[in-house]
């Protein structure tokens, strides 16, 4: 049980966070899962993709492959945000397509749908335990900086894991053990039967559309984890403290799949994410960390981490 801040308390005659959650709980078509709705997502994800890799295989010149290039970065890190739905098992309501469309999501990145699931719920538990080994406290100079933008930490184990699932020596829980090196071998076949493909028709698809990619991908992954609980009060389990609501626009809402409203989503885990935005109007008002817009937010961050530039 989430427990409540003593900020959040209702005023006379409001209903009470337990009452709203009961009450949103009990709404049928809050809780249902659509298997529409994130099969829509699917195809957003492949015409995004697709027309990246047009622009980037194309002899459009090169500002247009950049640009190409950029597109497909930036849909391989919304395709992190669609697998951690998945992952909550709120994609579909088959747990069978949720994996299975959950491994595919986090291919690009080499990330592991069992592994991620699996430290997501101690995430969850406690908002310290972060999947990705983002080390925000340690960023004080350029090189720390980069290897965040790049994920070169999570780059350099996910291969390391890649080369010791090939004897099936994934260090990883028993429960998910035989899963998790199932996730690396797909990997390995993945990147082995892309890399042979290039050589064997002599194009530059592997760099052009996976490999350069993953650059932009890393860079837009950070900037969207990133405000999800940075100097937030993470010694609590209120979520309404512990978690960070940005006002985003429209159209960063839909790119970032809701994860703008994480507030909302770390209260109430179970709602399917589409919802998250009538989650956060019934308790915009009891949560301490929100009225950042993006903008705001990164122009905050960036500024206090010159100074400690400037400091070190």
């Amino acid at each position: 049980m989430l427990e409540t801040s003593a900020s959040a308390a209702p005023l006379p005659g409001e209903p009470s966070l337990q009452a709203i959650r009961v009450s949103l709980t009990a709404r049928p078509a809050m809780m249902a899962v659509k298997d529409i709705a994130f099969v829509i997502r699917l195809a957003e994800q492949i015409a995004i993709a697709g027309a990246g890799g047009w622009l980037a295989l194309g002899a459009h010149g090169p500002l247009l492959s950049i640009a190409g290039i950029g597109l497909i970065g930036a849909a391989f890190a919304r395709n992190l945000e669609l697998m951690h739905e998945c992952m909550h098992f709120l994609a579909f309501r088959s747990r069978r397509a949720n994996r299975f469309f959950g491994i595919l999501l986090g291919l690009p990145m080499l990330t592991s749908f069992e592994e991620w699931r699996y430290s997501h719920q101690k995430h969850h538990a406690d908002v310290r335990n972060e999947g990705f080994q983002f080390k925000l406290e340690e960023i004080n100079g350029l090189f720390e900086l980069f290897s965040h933008f790049l994920m070169l930490e999570h780059y350099r184990d996910a291969f390391a894991k890649i080369y010791l699932a090939i004897r099936g020596e994934v260090d990883a829980p028993p429960p998910i053990r035989a899963a998790v090196n199932r996730d690396y071998r797909i990997m390995l076949g993945a990147i082995t039967t892309a890399a042979l493909s290039s050589v064997i028709f002599e194009t530059s698809a592997f760099v052009l559309v996976w490999l350069l990619p993953l650059a932009v991908a890393g860079i837009v992954n950070f900037h969207i984890q990133l405000p999800e609980h940075y100097q937030c009060d993470t010694a609590t389990n209120d979520a309404l403290r512990n978690s960070r609501t940005i006002e985003a626009s429209r159209v960063a809402a839909w790119f970032v799949n809701n994860n703008n409203f994480h507030t909302s989503h770390h209260w109430m885990p179970s709602a399917p994410i589409r919802h998250l935005a009538a989650i956060d109007a019934e308790i915009h008002k009891f949560i301490q960390t929100t009225g950042e817009t993006y903008p705001r937010f990164y122009r905050n961050y960036y500024a206090r981490l010159w100074k400690n530039f400037c400091e070190a």
